[in-house]
Protein backbone atom coordinates (compact mmCIF):
# COMPACT_ATOMS: atom_id res chain seq x y z
CA UNK A 1 0.00 0.00 0.00
CA UNK A 2 1.32 3.32 -0.62
CA UNK A 3 0.95 6.21 1.60
CA UNK A 4 -1.71 8.41 2.02
CA UNK A 5 -2.36 12.14 3.04
CA UNK A 6 -3.23 11.23 6.69
CA UNK A 7 -2.94 8.15 8.95
CA UNK A 8 -4.18 7.19 12.73
CA UNK A 9 -0.37 8.20 13.20
CA UNK A 10 -0.62 11.94 12.45
CA UNK A 11 -3.92 12.39 14.07
CA UNK A 12 -2.38 10.83 17.18
CA UNK A 13 1.10 12.17 17.21
CA UNK A 14 -0.38 15.74 16.11
CA UNK A 15 2.04 17.36 19.01
CA UNK A 16 4.62 15.09 18.22
CA UNK A 17 7.72 17.54 18.18
CA UNK A 18 6.17 19.01 21.71
CA UNK A 19 6.30 15.14 23.10
CA UNK A 20 10.05 15.19 21.62
CA UNK A 21 11.08 18.80 22.99
CA UNK A 22 10.53 17.37 26.50
CA UNK A 23 12.60 15.16 26.34
CA UNK A 24 16.56 15.00 27.41
CA UNK A 25 17.41 12.91 24.49
CA UNK A 26 14.44 13.26 21.76
CA UNK A 27 16.37 10.77 19.50
CA UNK A 28 16.19 7.66 21.74
CA UNK A 29 12.38 8.55 22.83
CA UNK A 30 11.42 8.84 19.18
CA UNK A 31 13.47 5.20 18.50
CA UNK A 32 11.87 3.82 21.26
CA UNK A 33 8.37 4.89 22.33
CA UNK A 34 6.74 7.16 19.32
CA UNK A 35 8.07 5.16 16.08
CA UNK A 36 7.46 1.55 17.94
CA UNK A 37 3.69 3.25 18.41
CA UNK A 38 3.09 4.44 15.08
CA UNK A 39 4.16 0.97 13.20
CA UNK A 40 1.71 -0.28 15.90
CA UNK A 41 -1.13 1.84 14.39
CA UNK A 42 -0.30 1.22 10.66
CA UNK A 43 -0.54 -2.97 11.60
CA UNK A 44 -3.85 -1.93 13.27
CA UNK A 45 -5.42 0.29 10.46
CA UNK A 46 -3.94 -2.51 8.13
CA UNK A 47 -6.42 -4.89 10.14
CA UNK A 48 -9.53 -2.78 9.89
CA UNK A 49 -8.54 -1.29 6.48
CA UNK A 50 -11.68 -0.11 4.52
CA UNK A 51 -13.43 2.86 2.58
CA UNK A 52 -15.15 3.23 5.71
CA UNK A 53 -12.48 3.66 7.82
CA UNK A 54 -10.42 5.74 5.55
CA UNK A 55 -13.32 8.22 5.47
CA UNK A 56 -13.65 8.34 9.28
CA UNK A 57 -9.68 8.80 9.40
CA UNK A 58 -10.23 11.85 6.57
CA UNK A 59 -13.07 13.49 8.98
CA UNK A 60 -11.30 14.00 12.56
CA UNK A 61 -8.03 14.98 10.45
CA UNK A 62 -10.20 17.88 9.11
CA UNK A 63 -12.09 17.92 12.47
CA UNK A 64 -8.11 18.33 14.56
CA UNK A 65 -6.85 20.67 11.51
CA UNK A 66 -9.40 23.50 12.86
CA UNK A 67 -8.97 23.33 16.36
CA UNK A 68 -6.50 23.43 18.67
CA UNK A 69 -7.60 20.59 20.66
CA UNK A 70 -5.26 17.78 21.07
CA UNK A 71 -6.41 14.63 19.58
CA UNK A 72 -8.17 11.96 22.30
CA UNK A 73 -6.76 8.84 21.66
CA UNK A 74 -9.03 6.39 23.33
CA UNK A 75 -11.86 8.48 20.95
CA UNK A 76 -9.90 8.18 17.55
CA UNK A 77 -9.14 3.95 17.92
CA UNK A 78 -12.75 3.60 19.03
CA UNK A 79 -14.00 5.96 16.26
CA UNK A 80 -11.79 4.71 13.29
CA UNK A 81 -11.43 1.05 14.40
CA UNK A 82 -14.64 0.07 15.66
CA UNK A 83 -17.32 -1.63 13.23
Amino acid sequence: QRPGITDLATLLFRDEELLLDAEADPERAYRERVLPTKLALNLEYQRHRSLLTDLKVILLTAKYSFTSALPDAAYIRKTVLSK
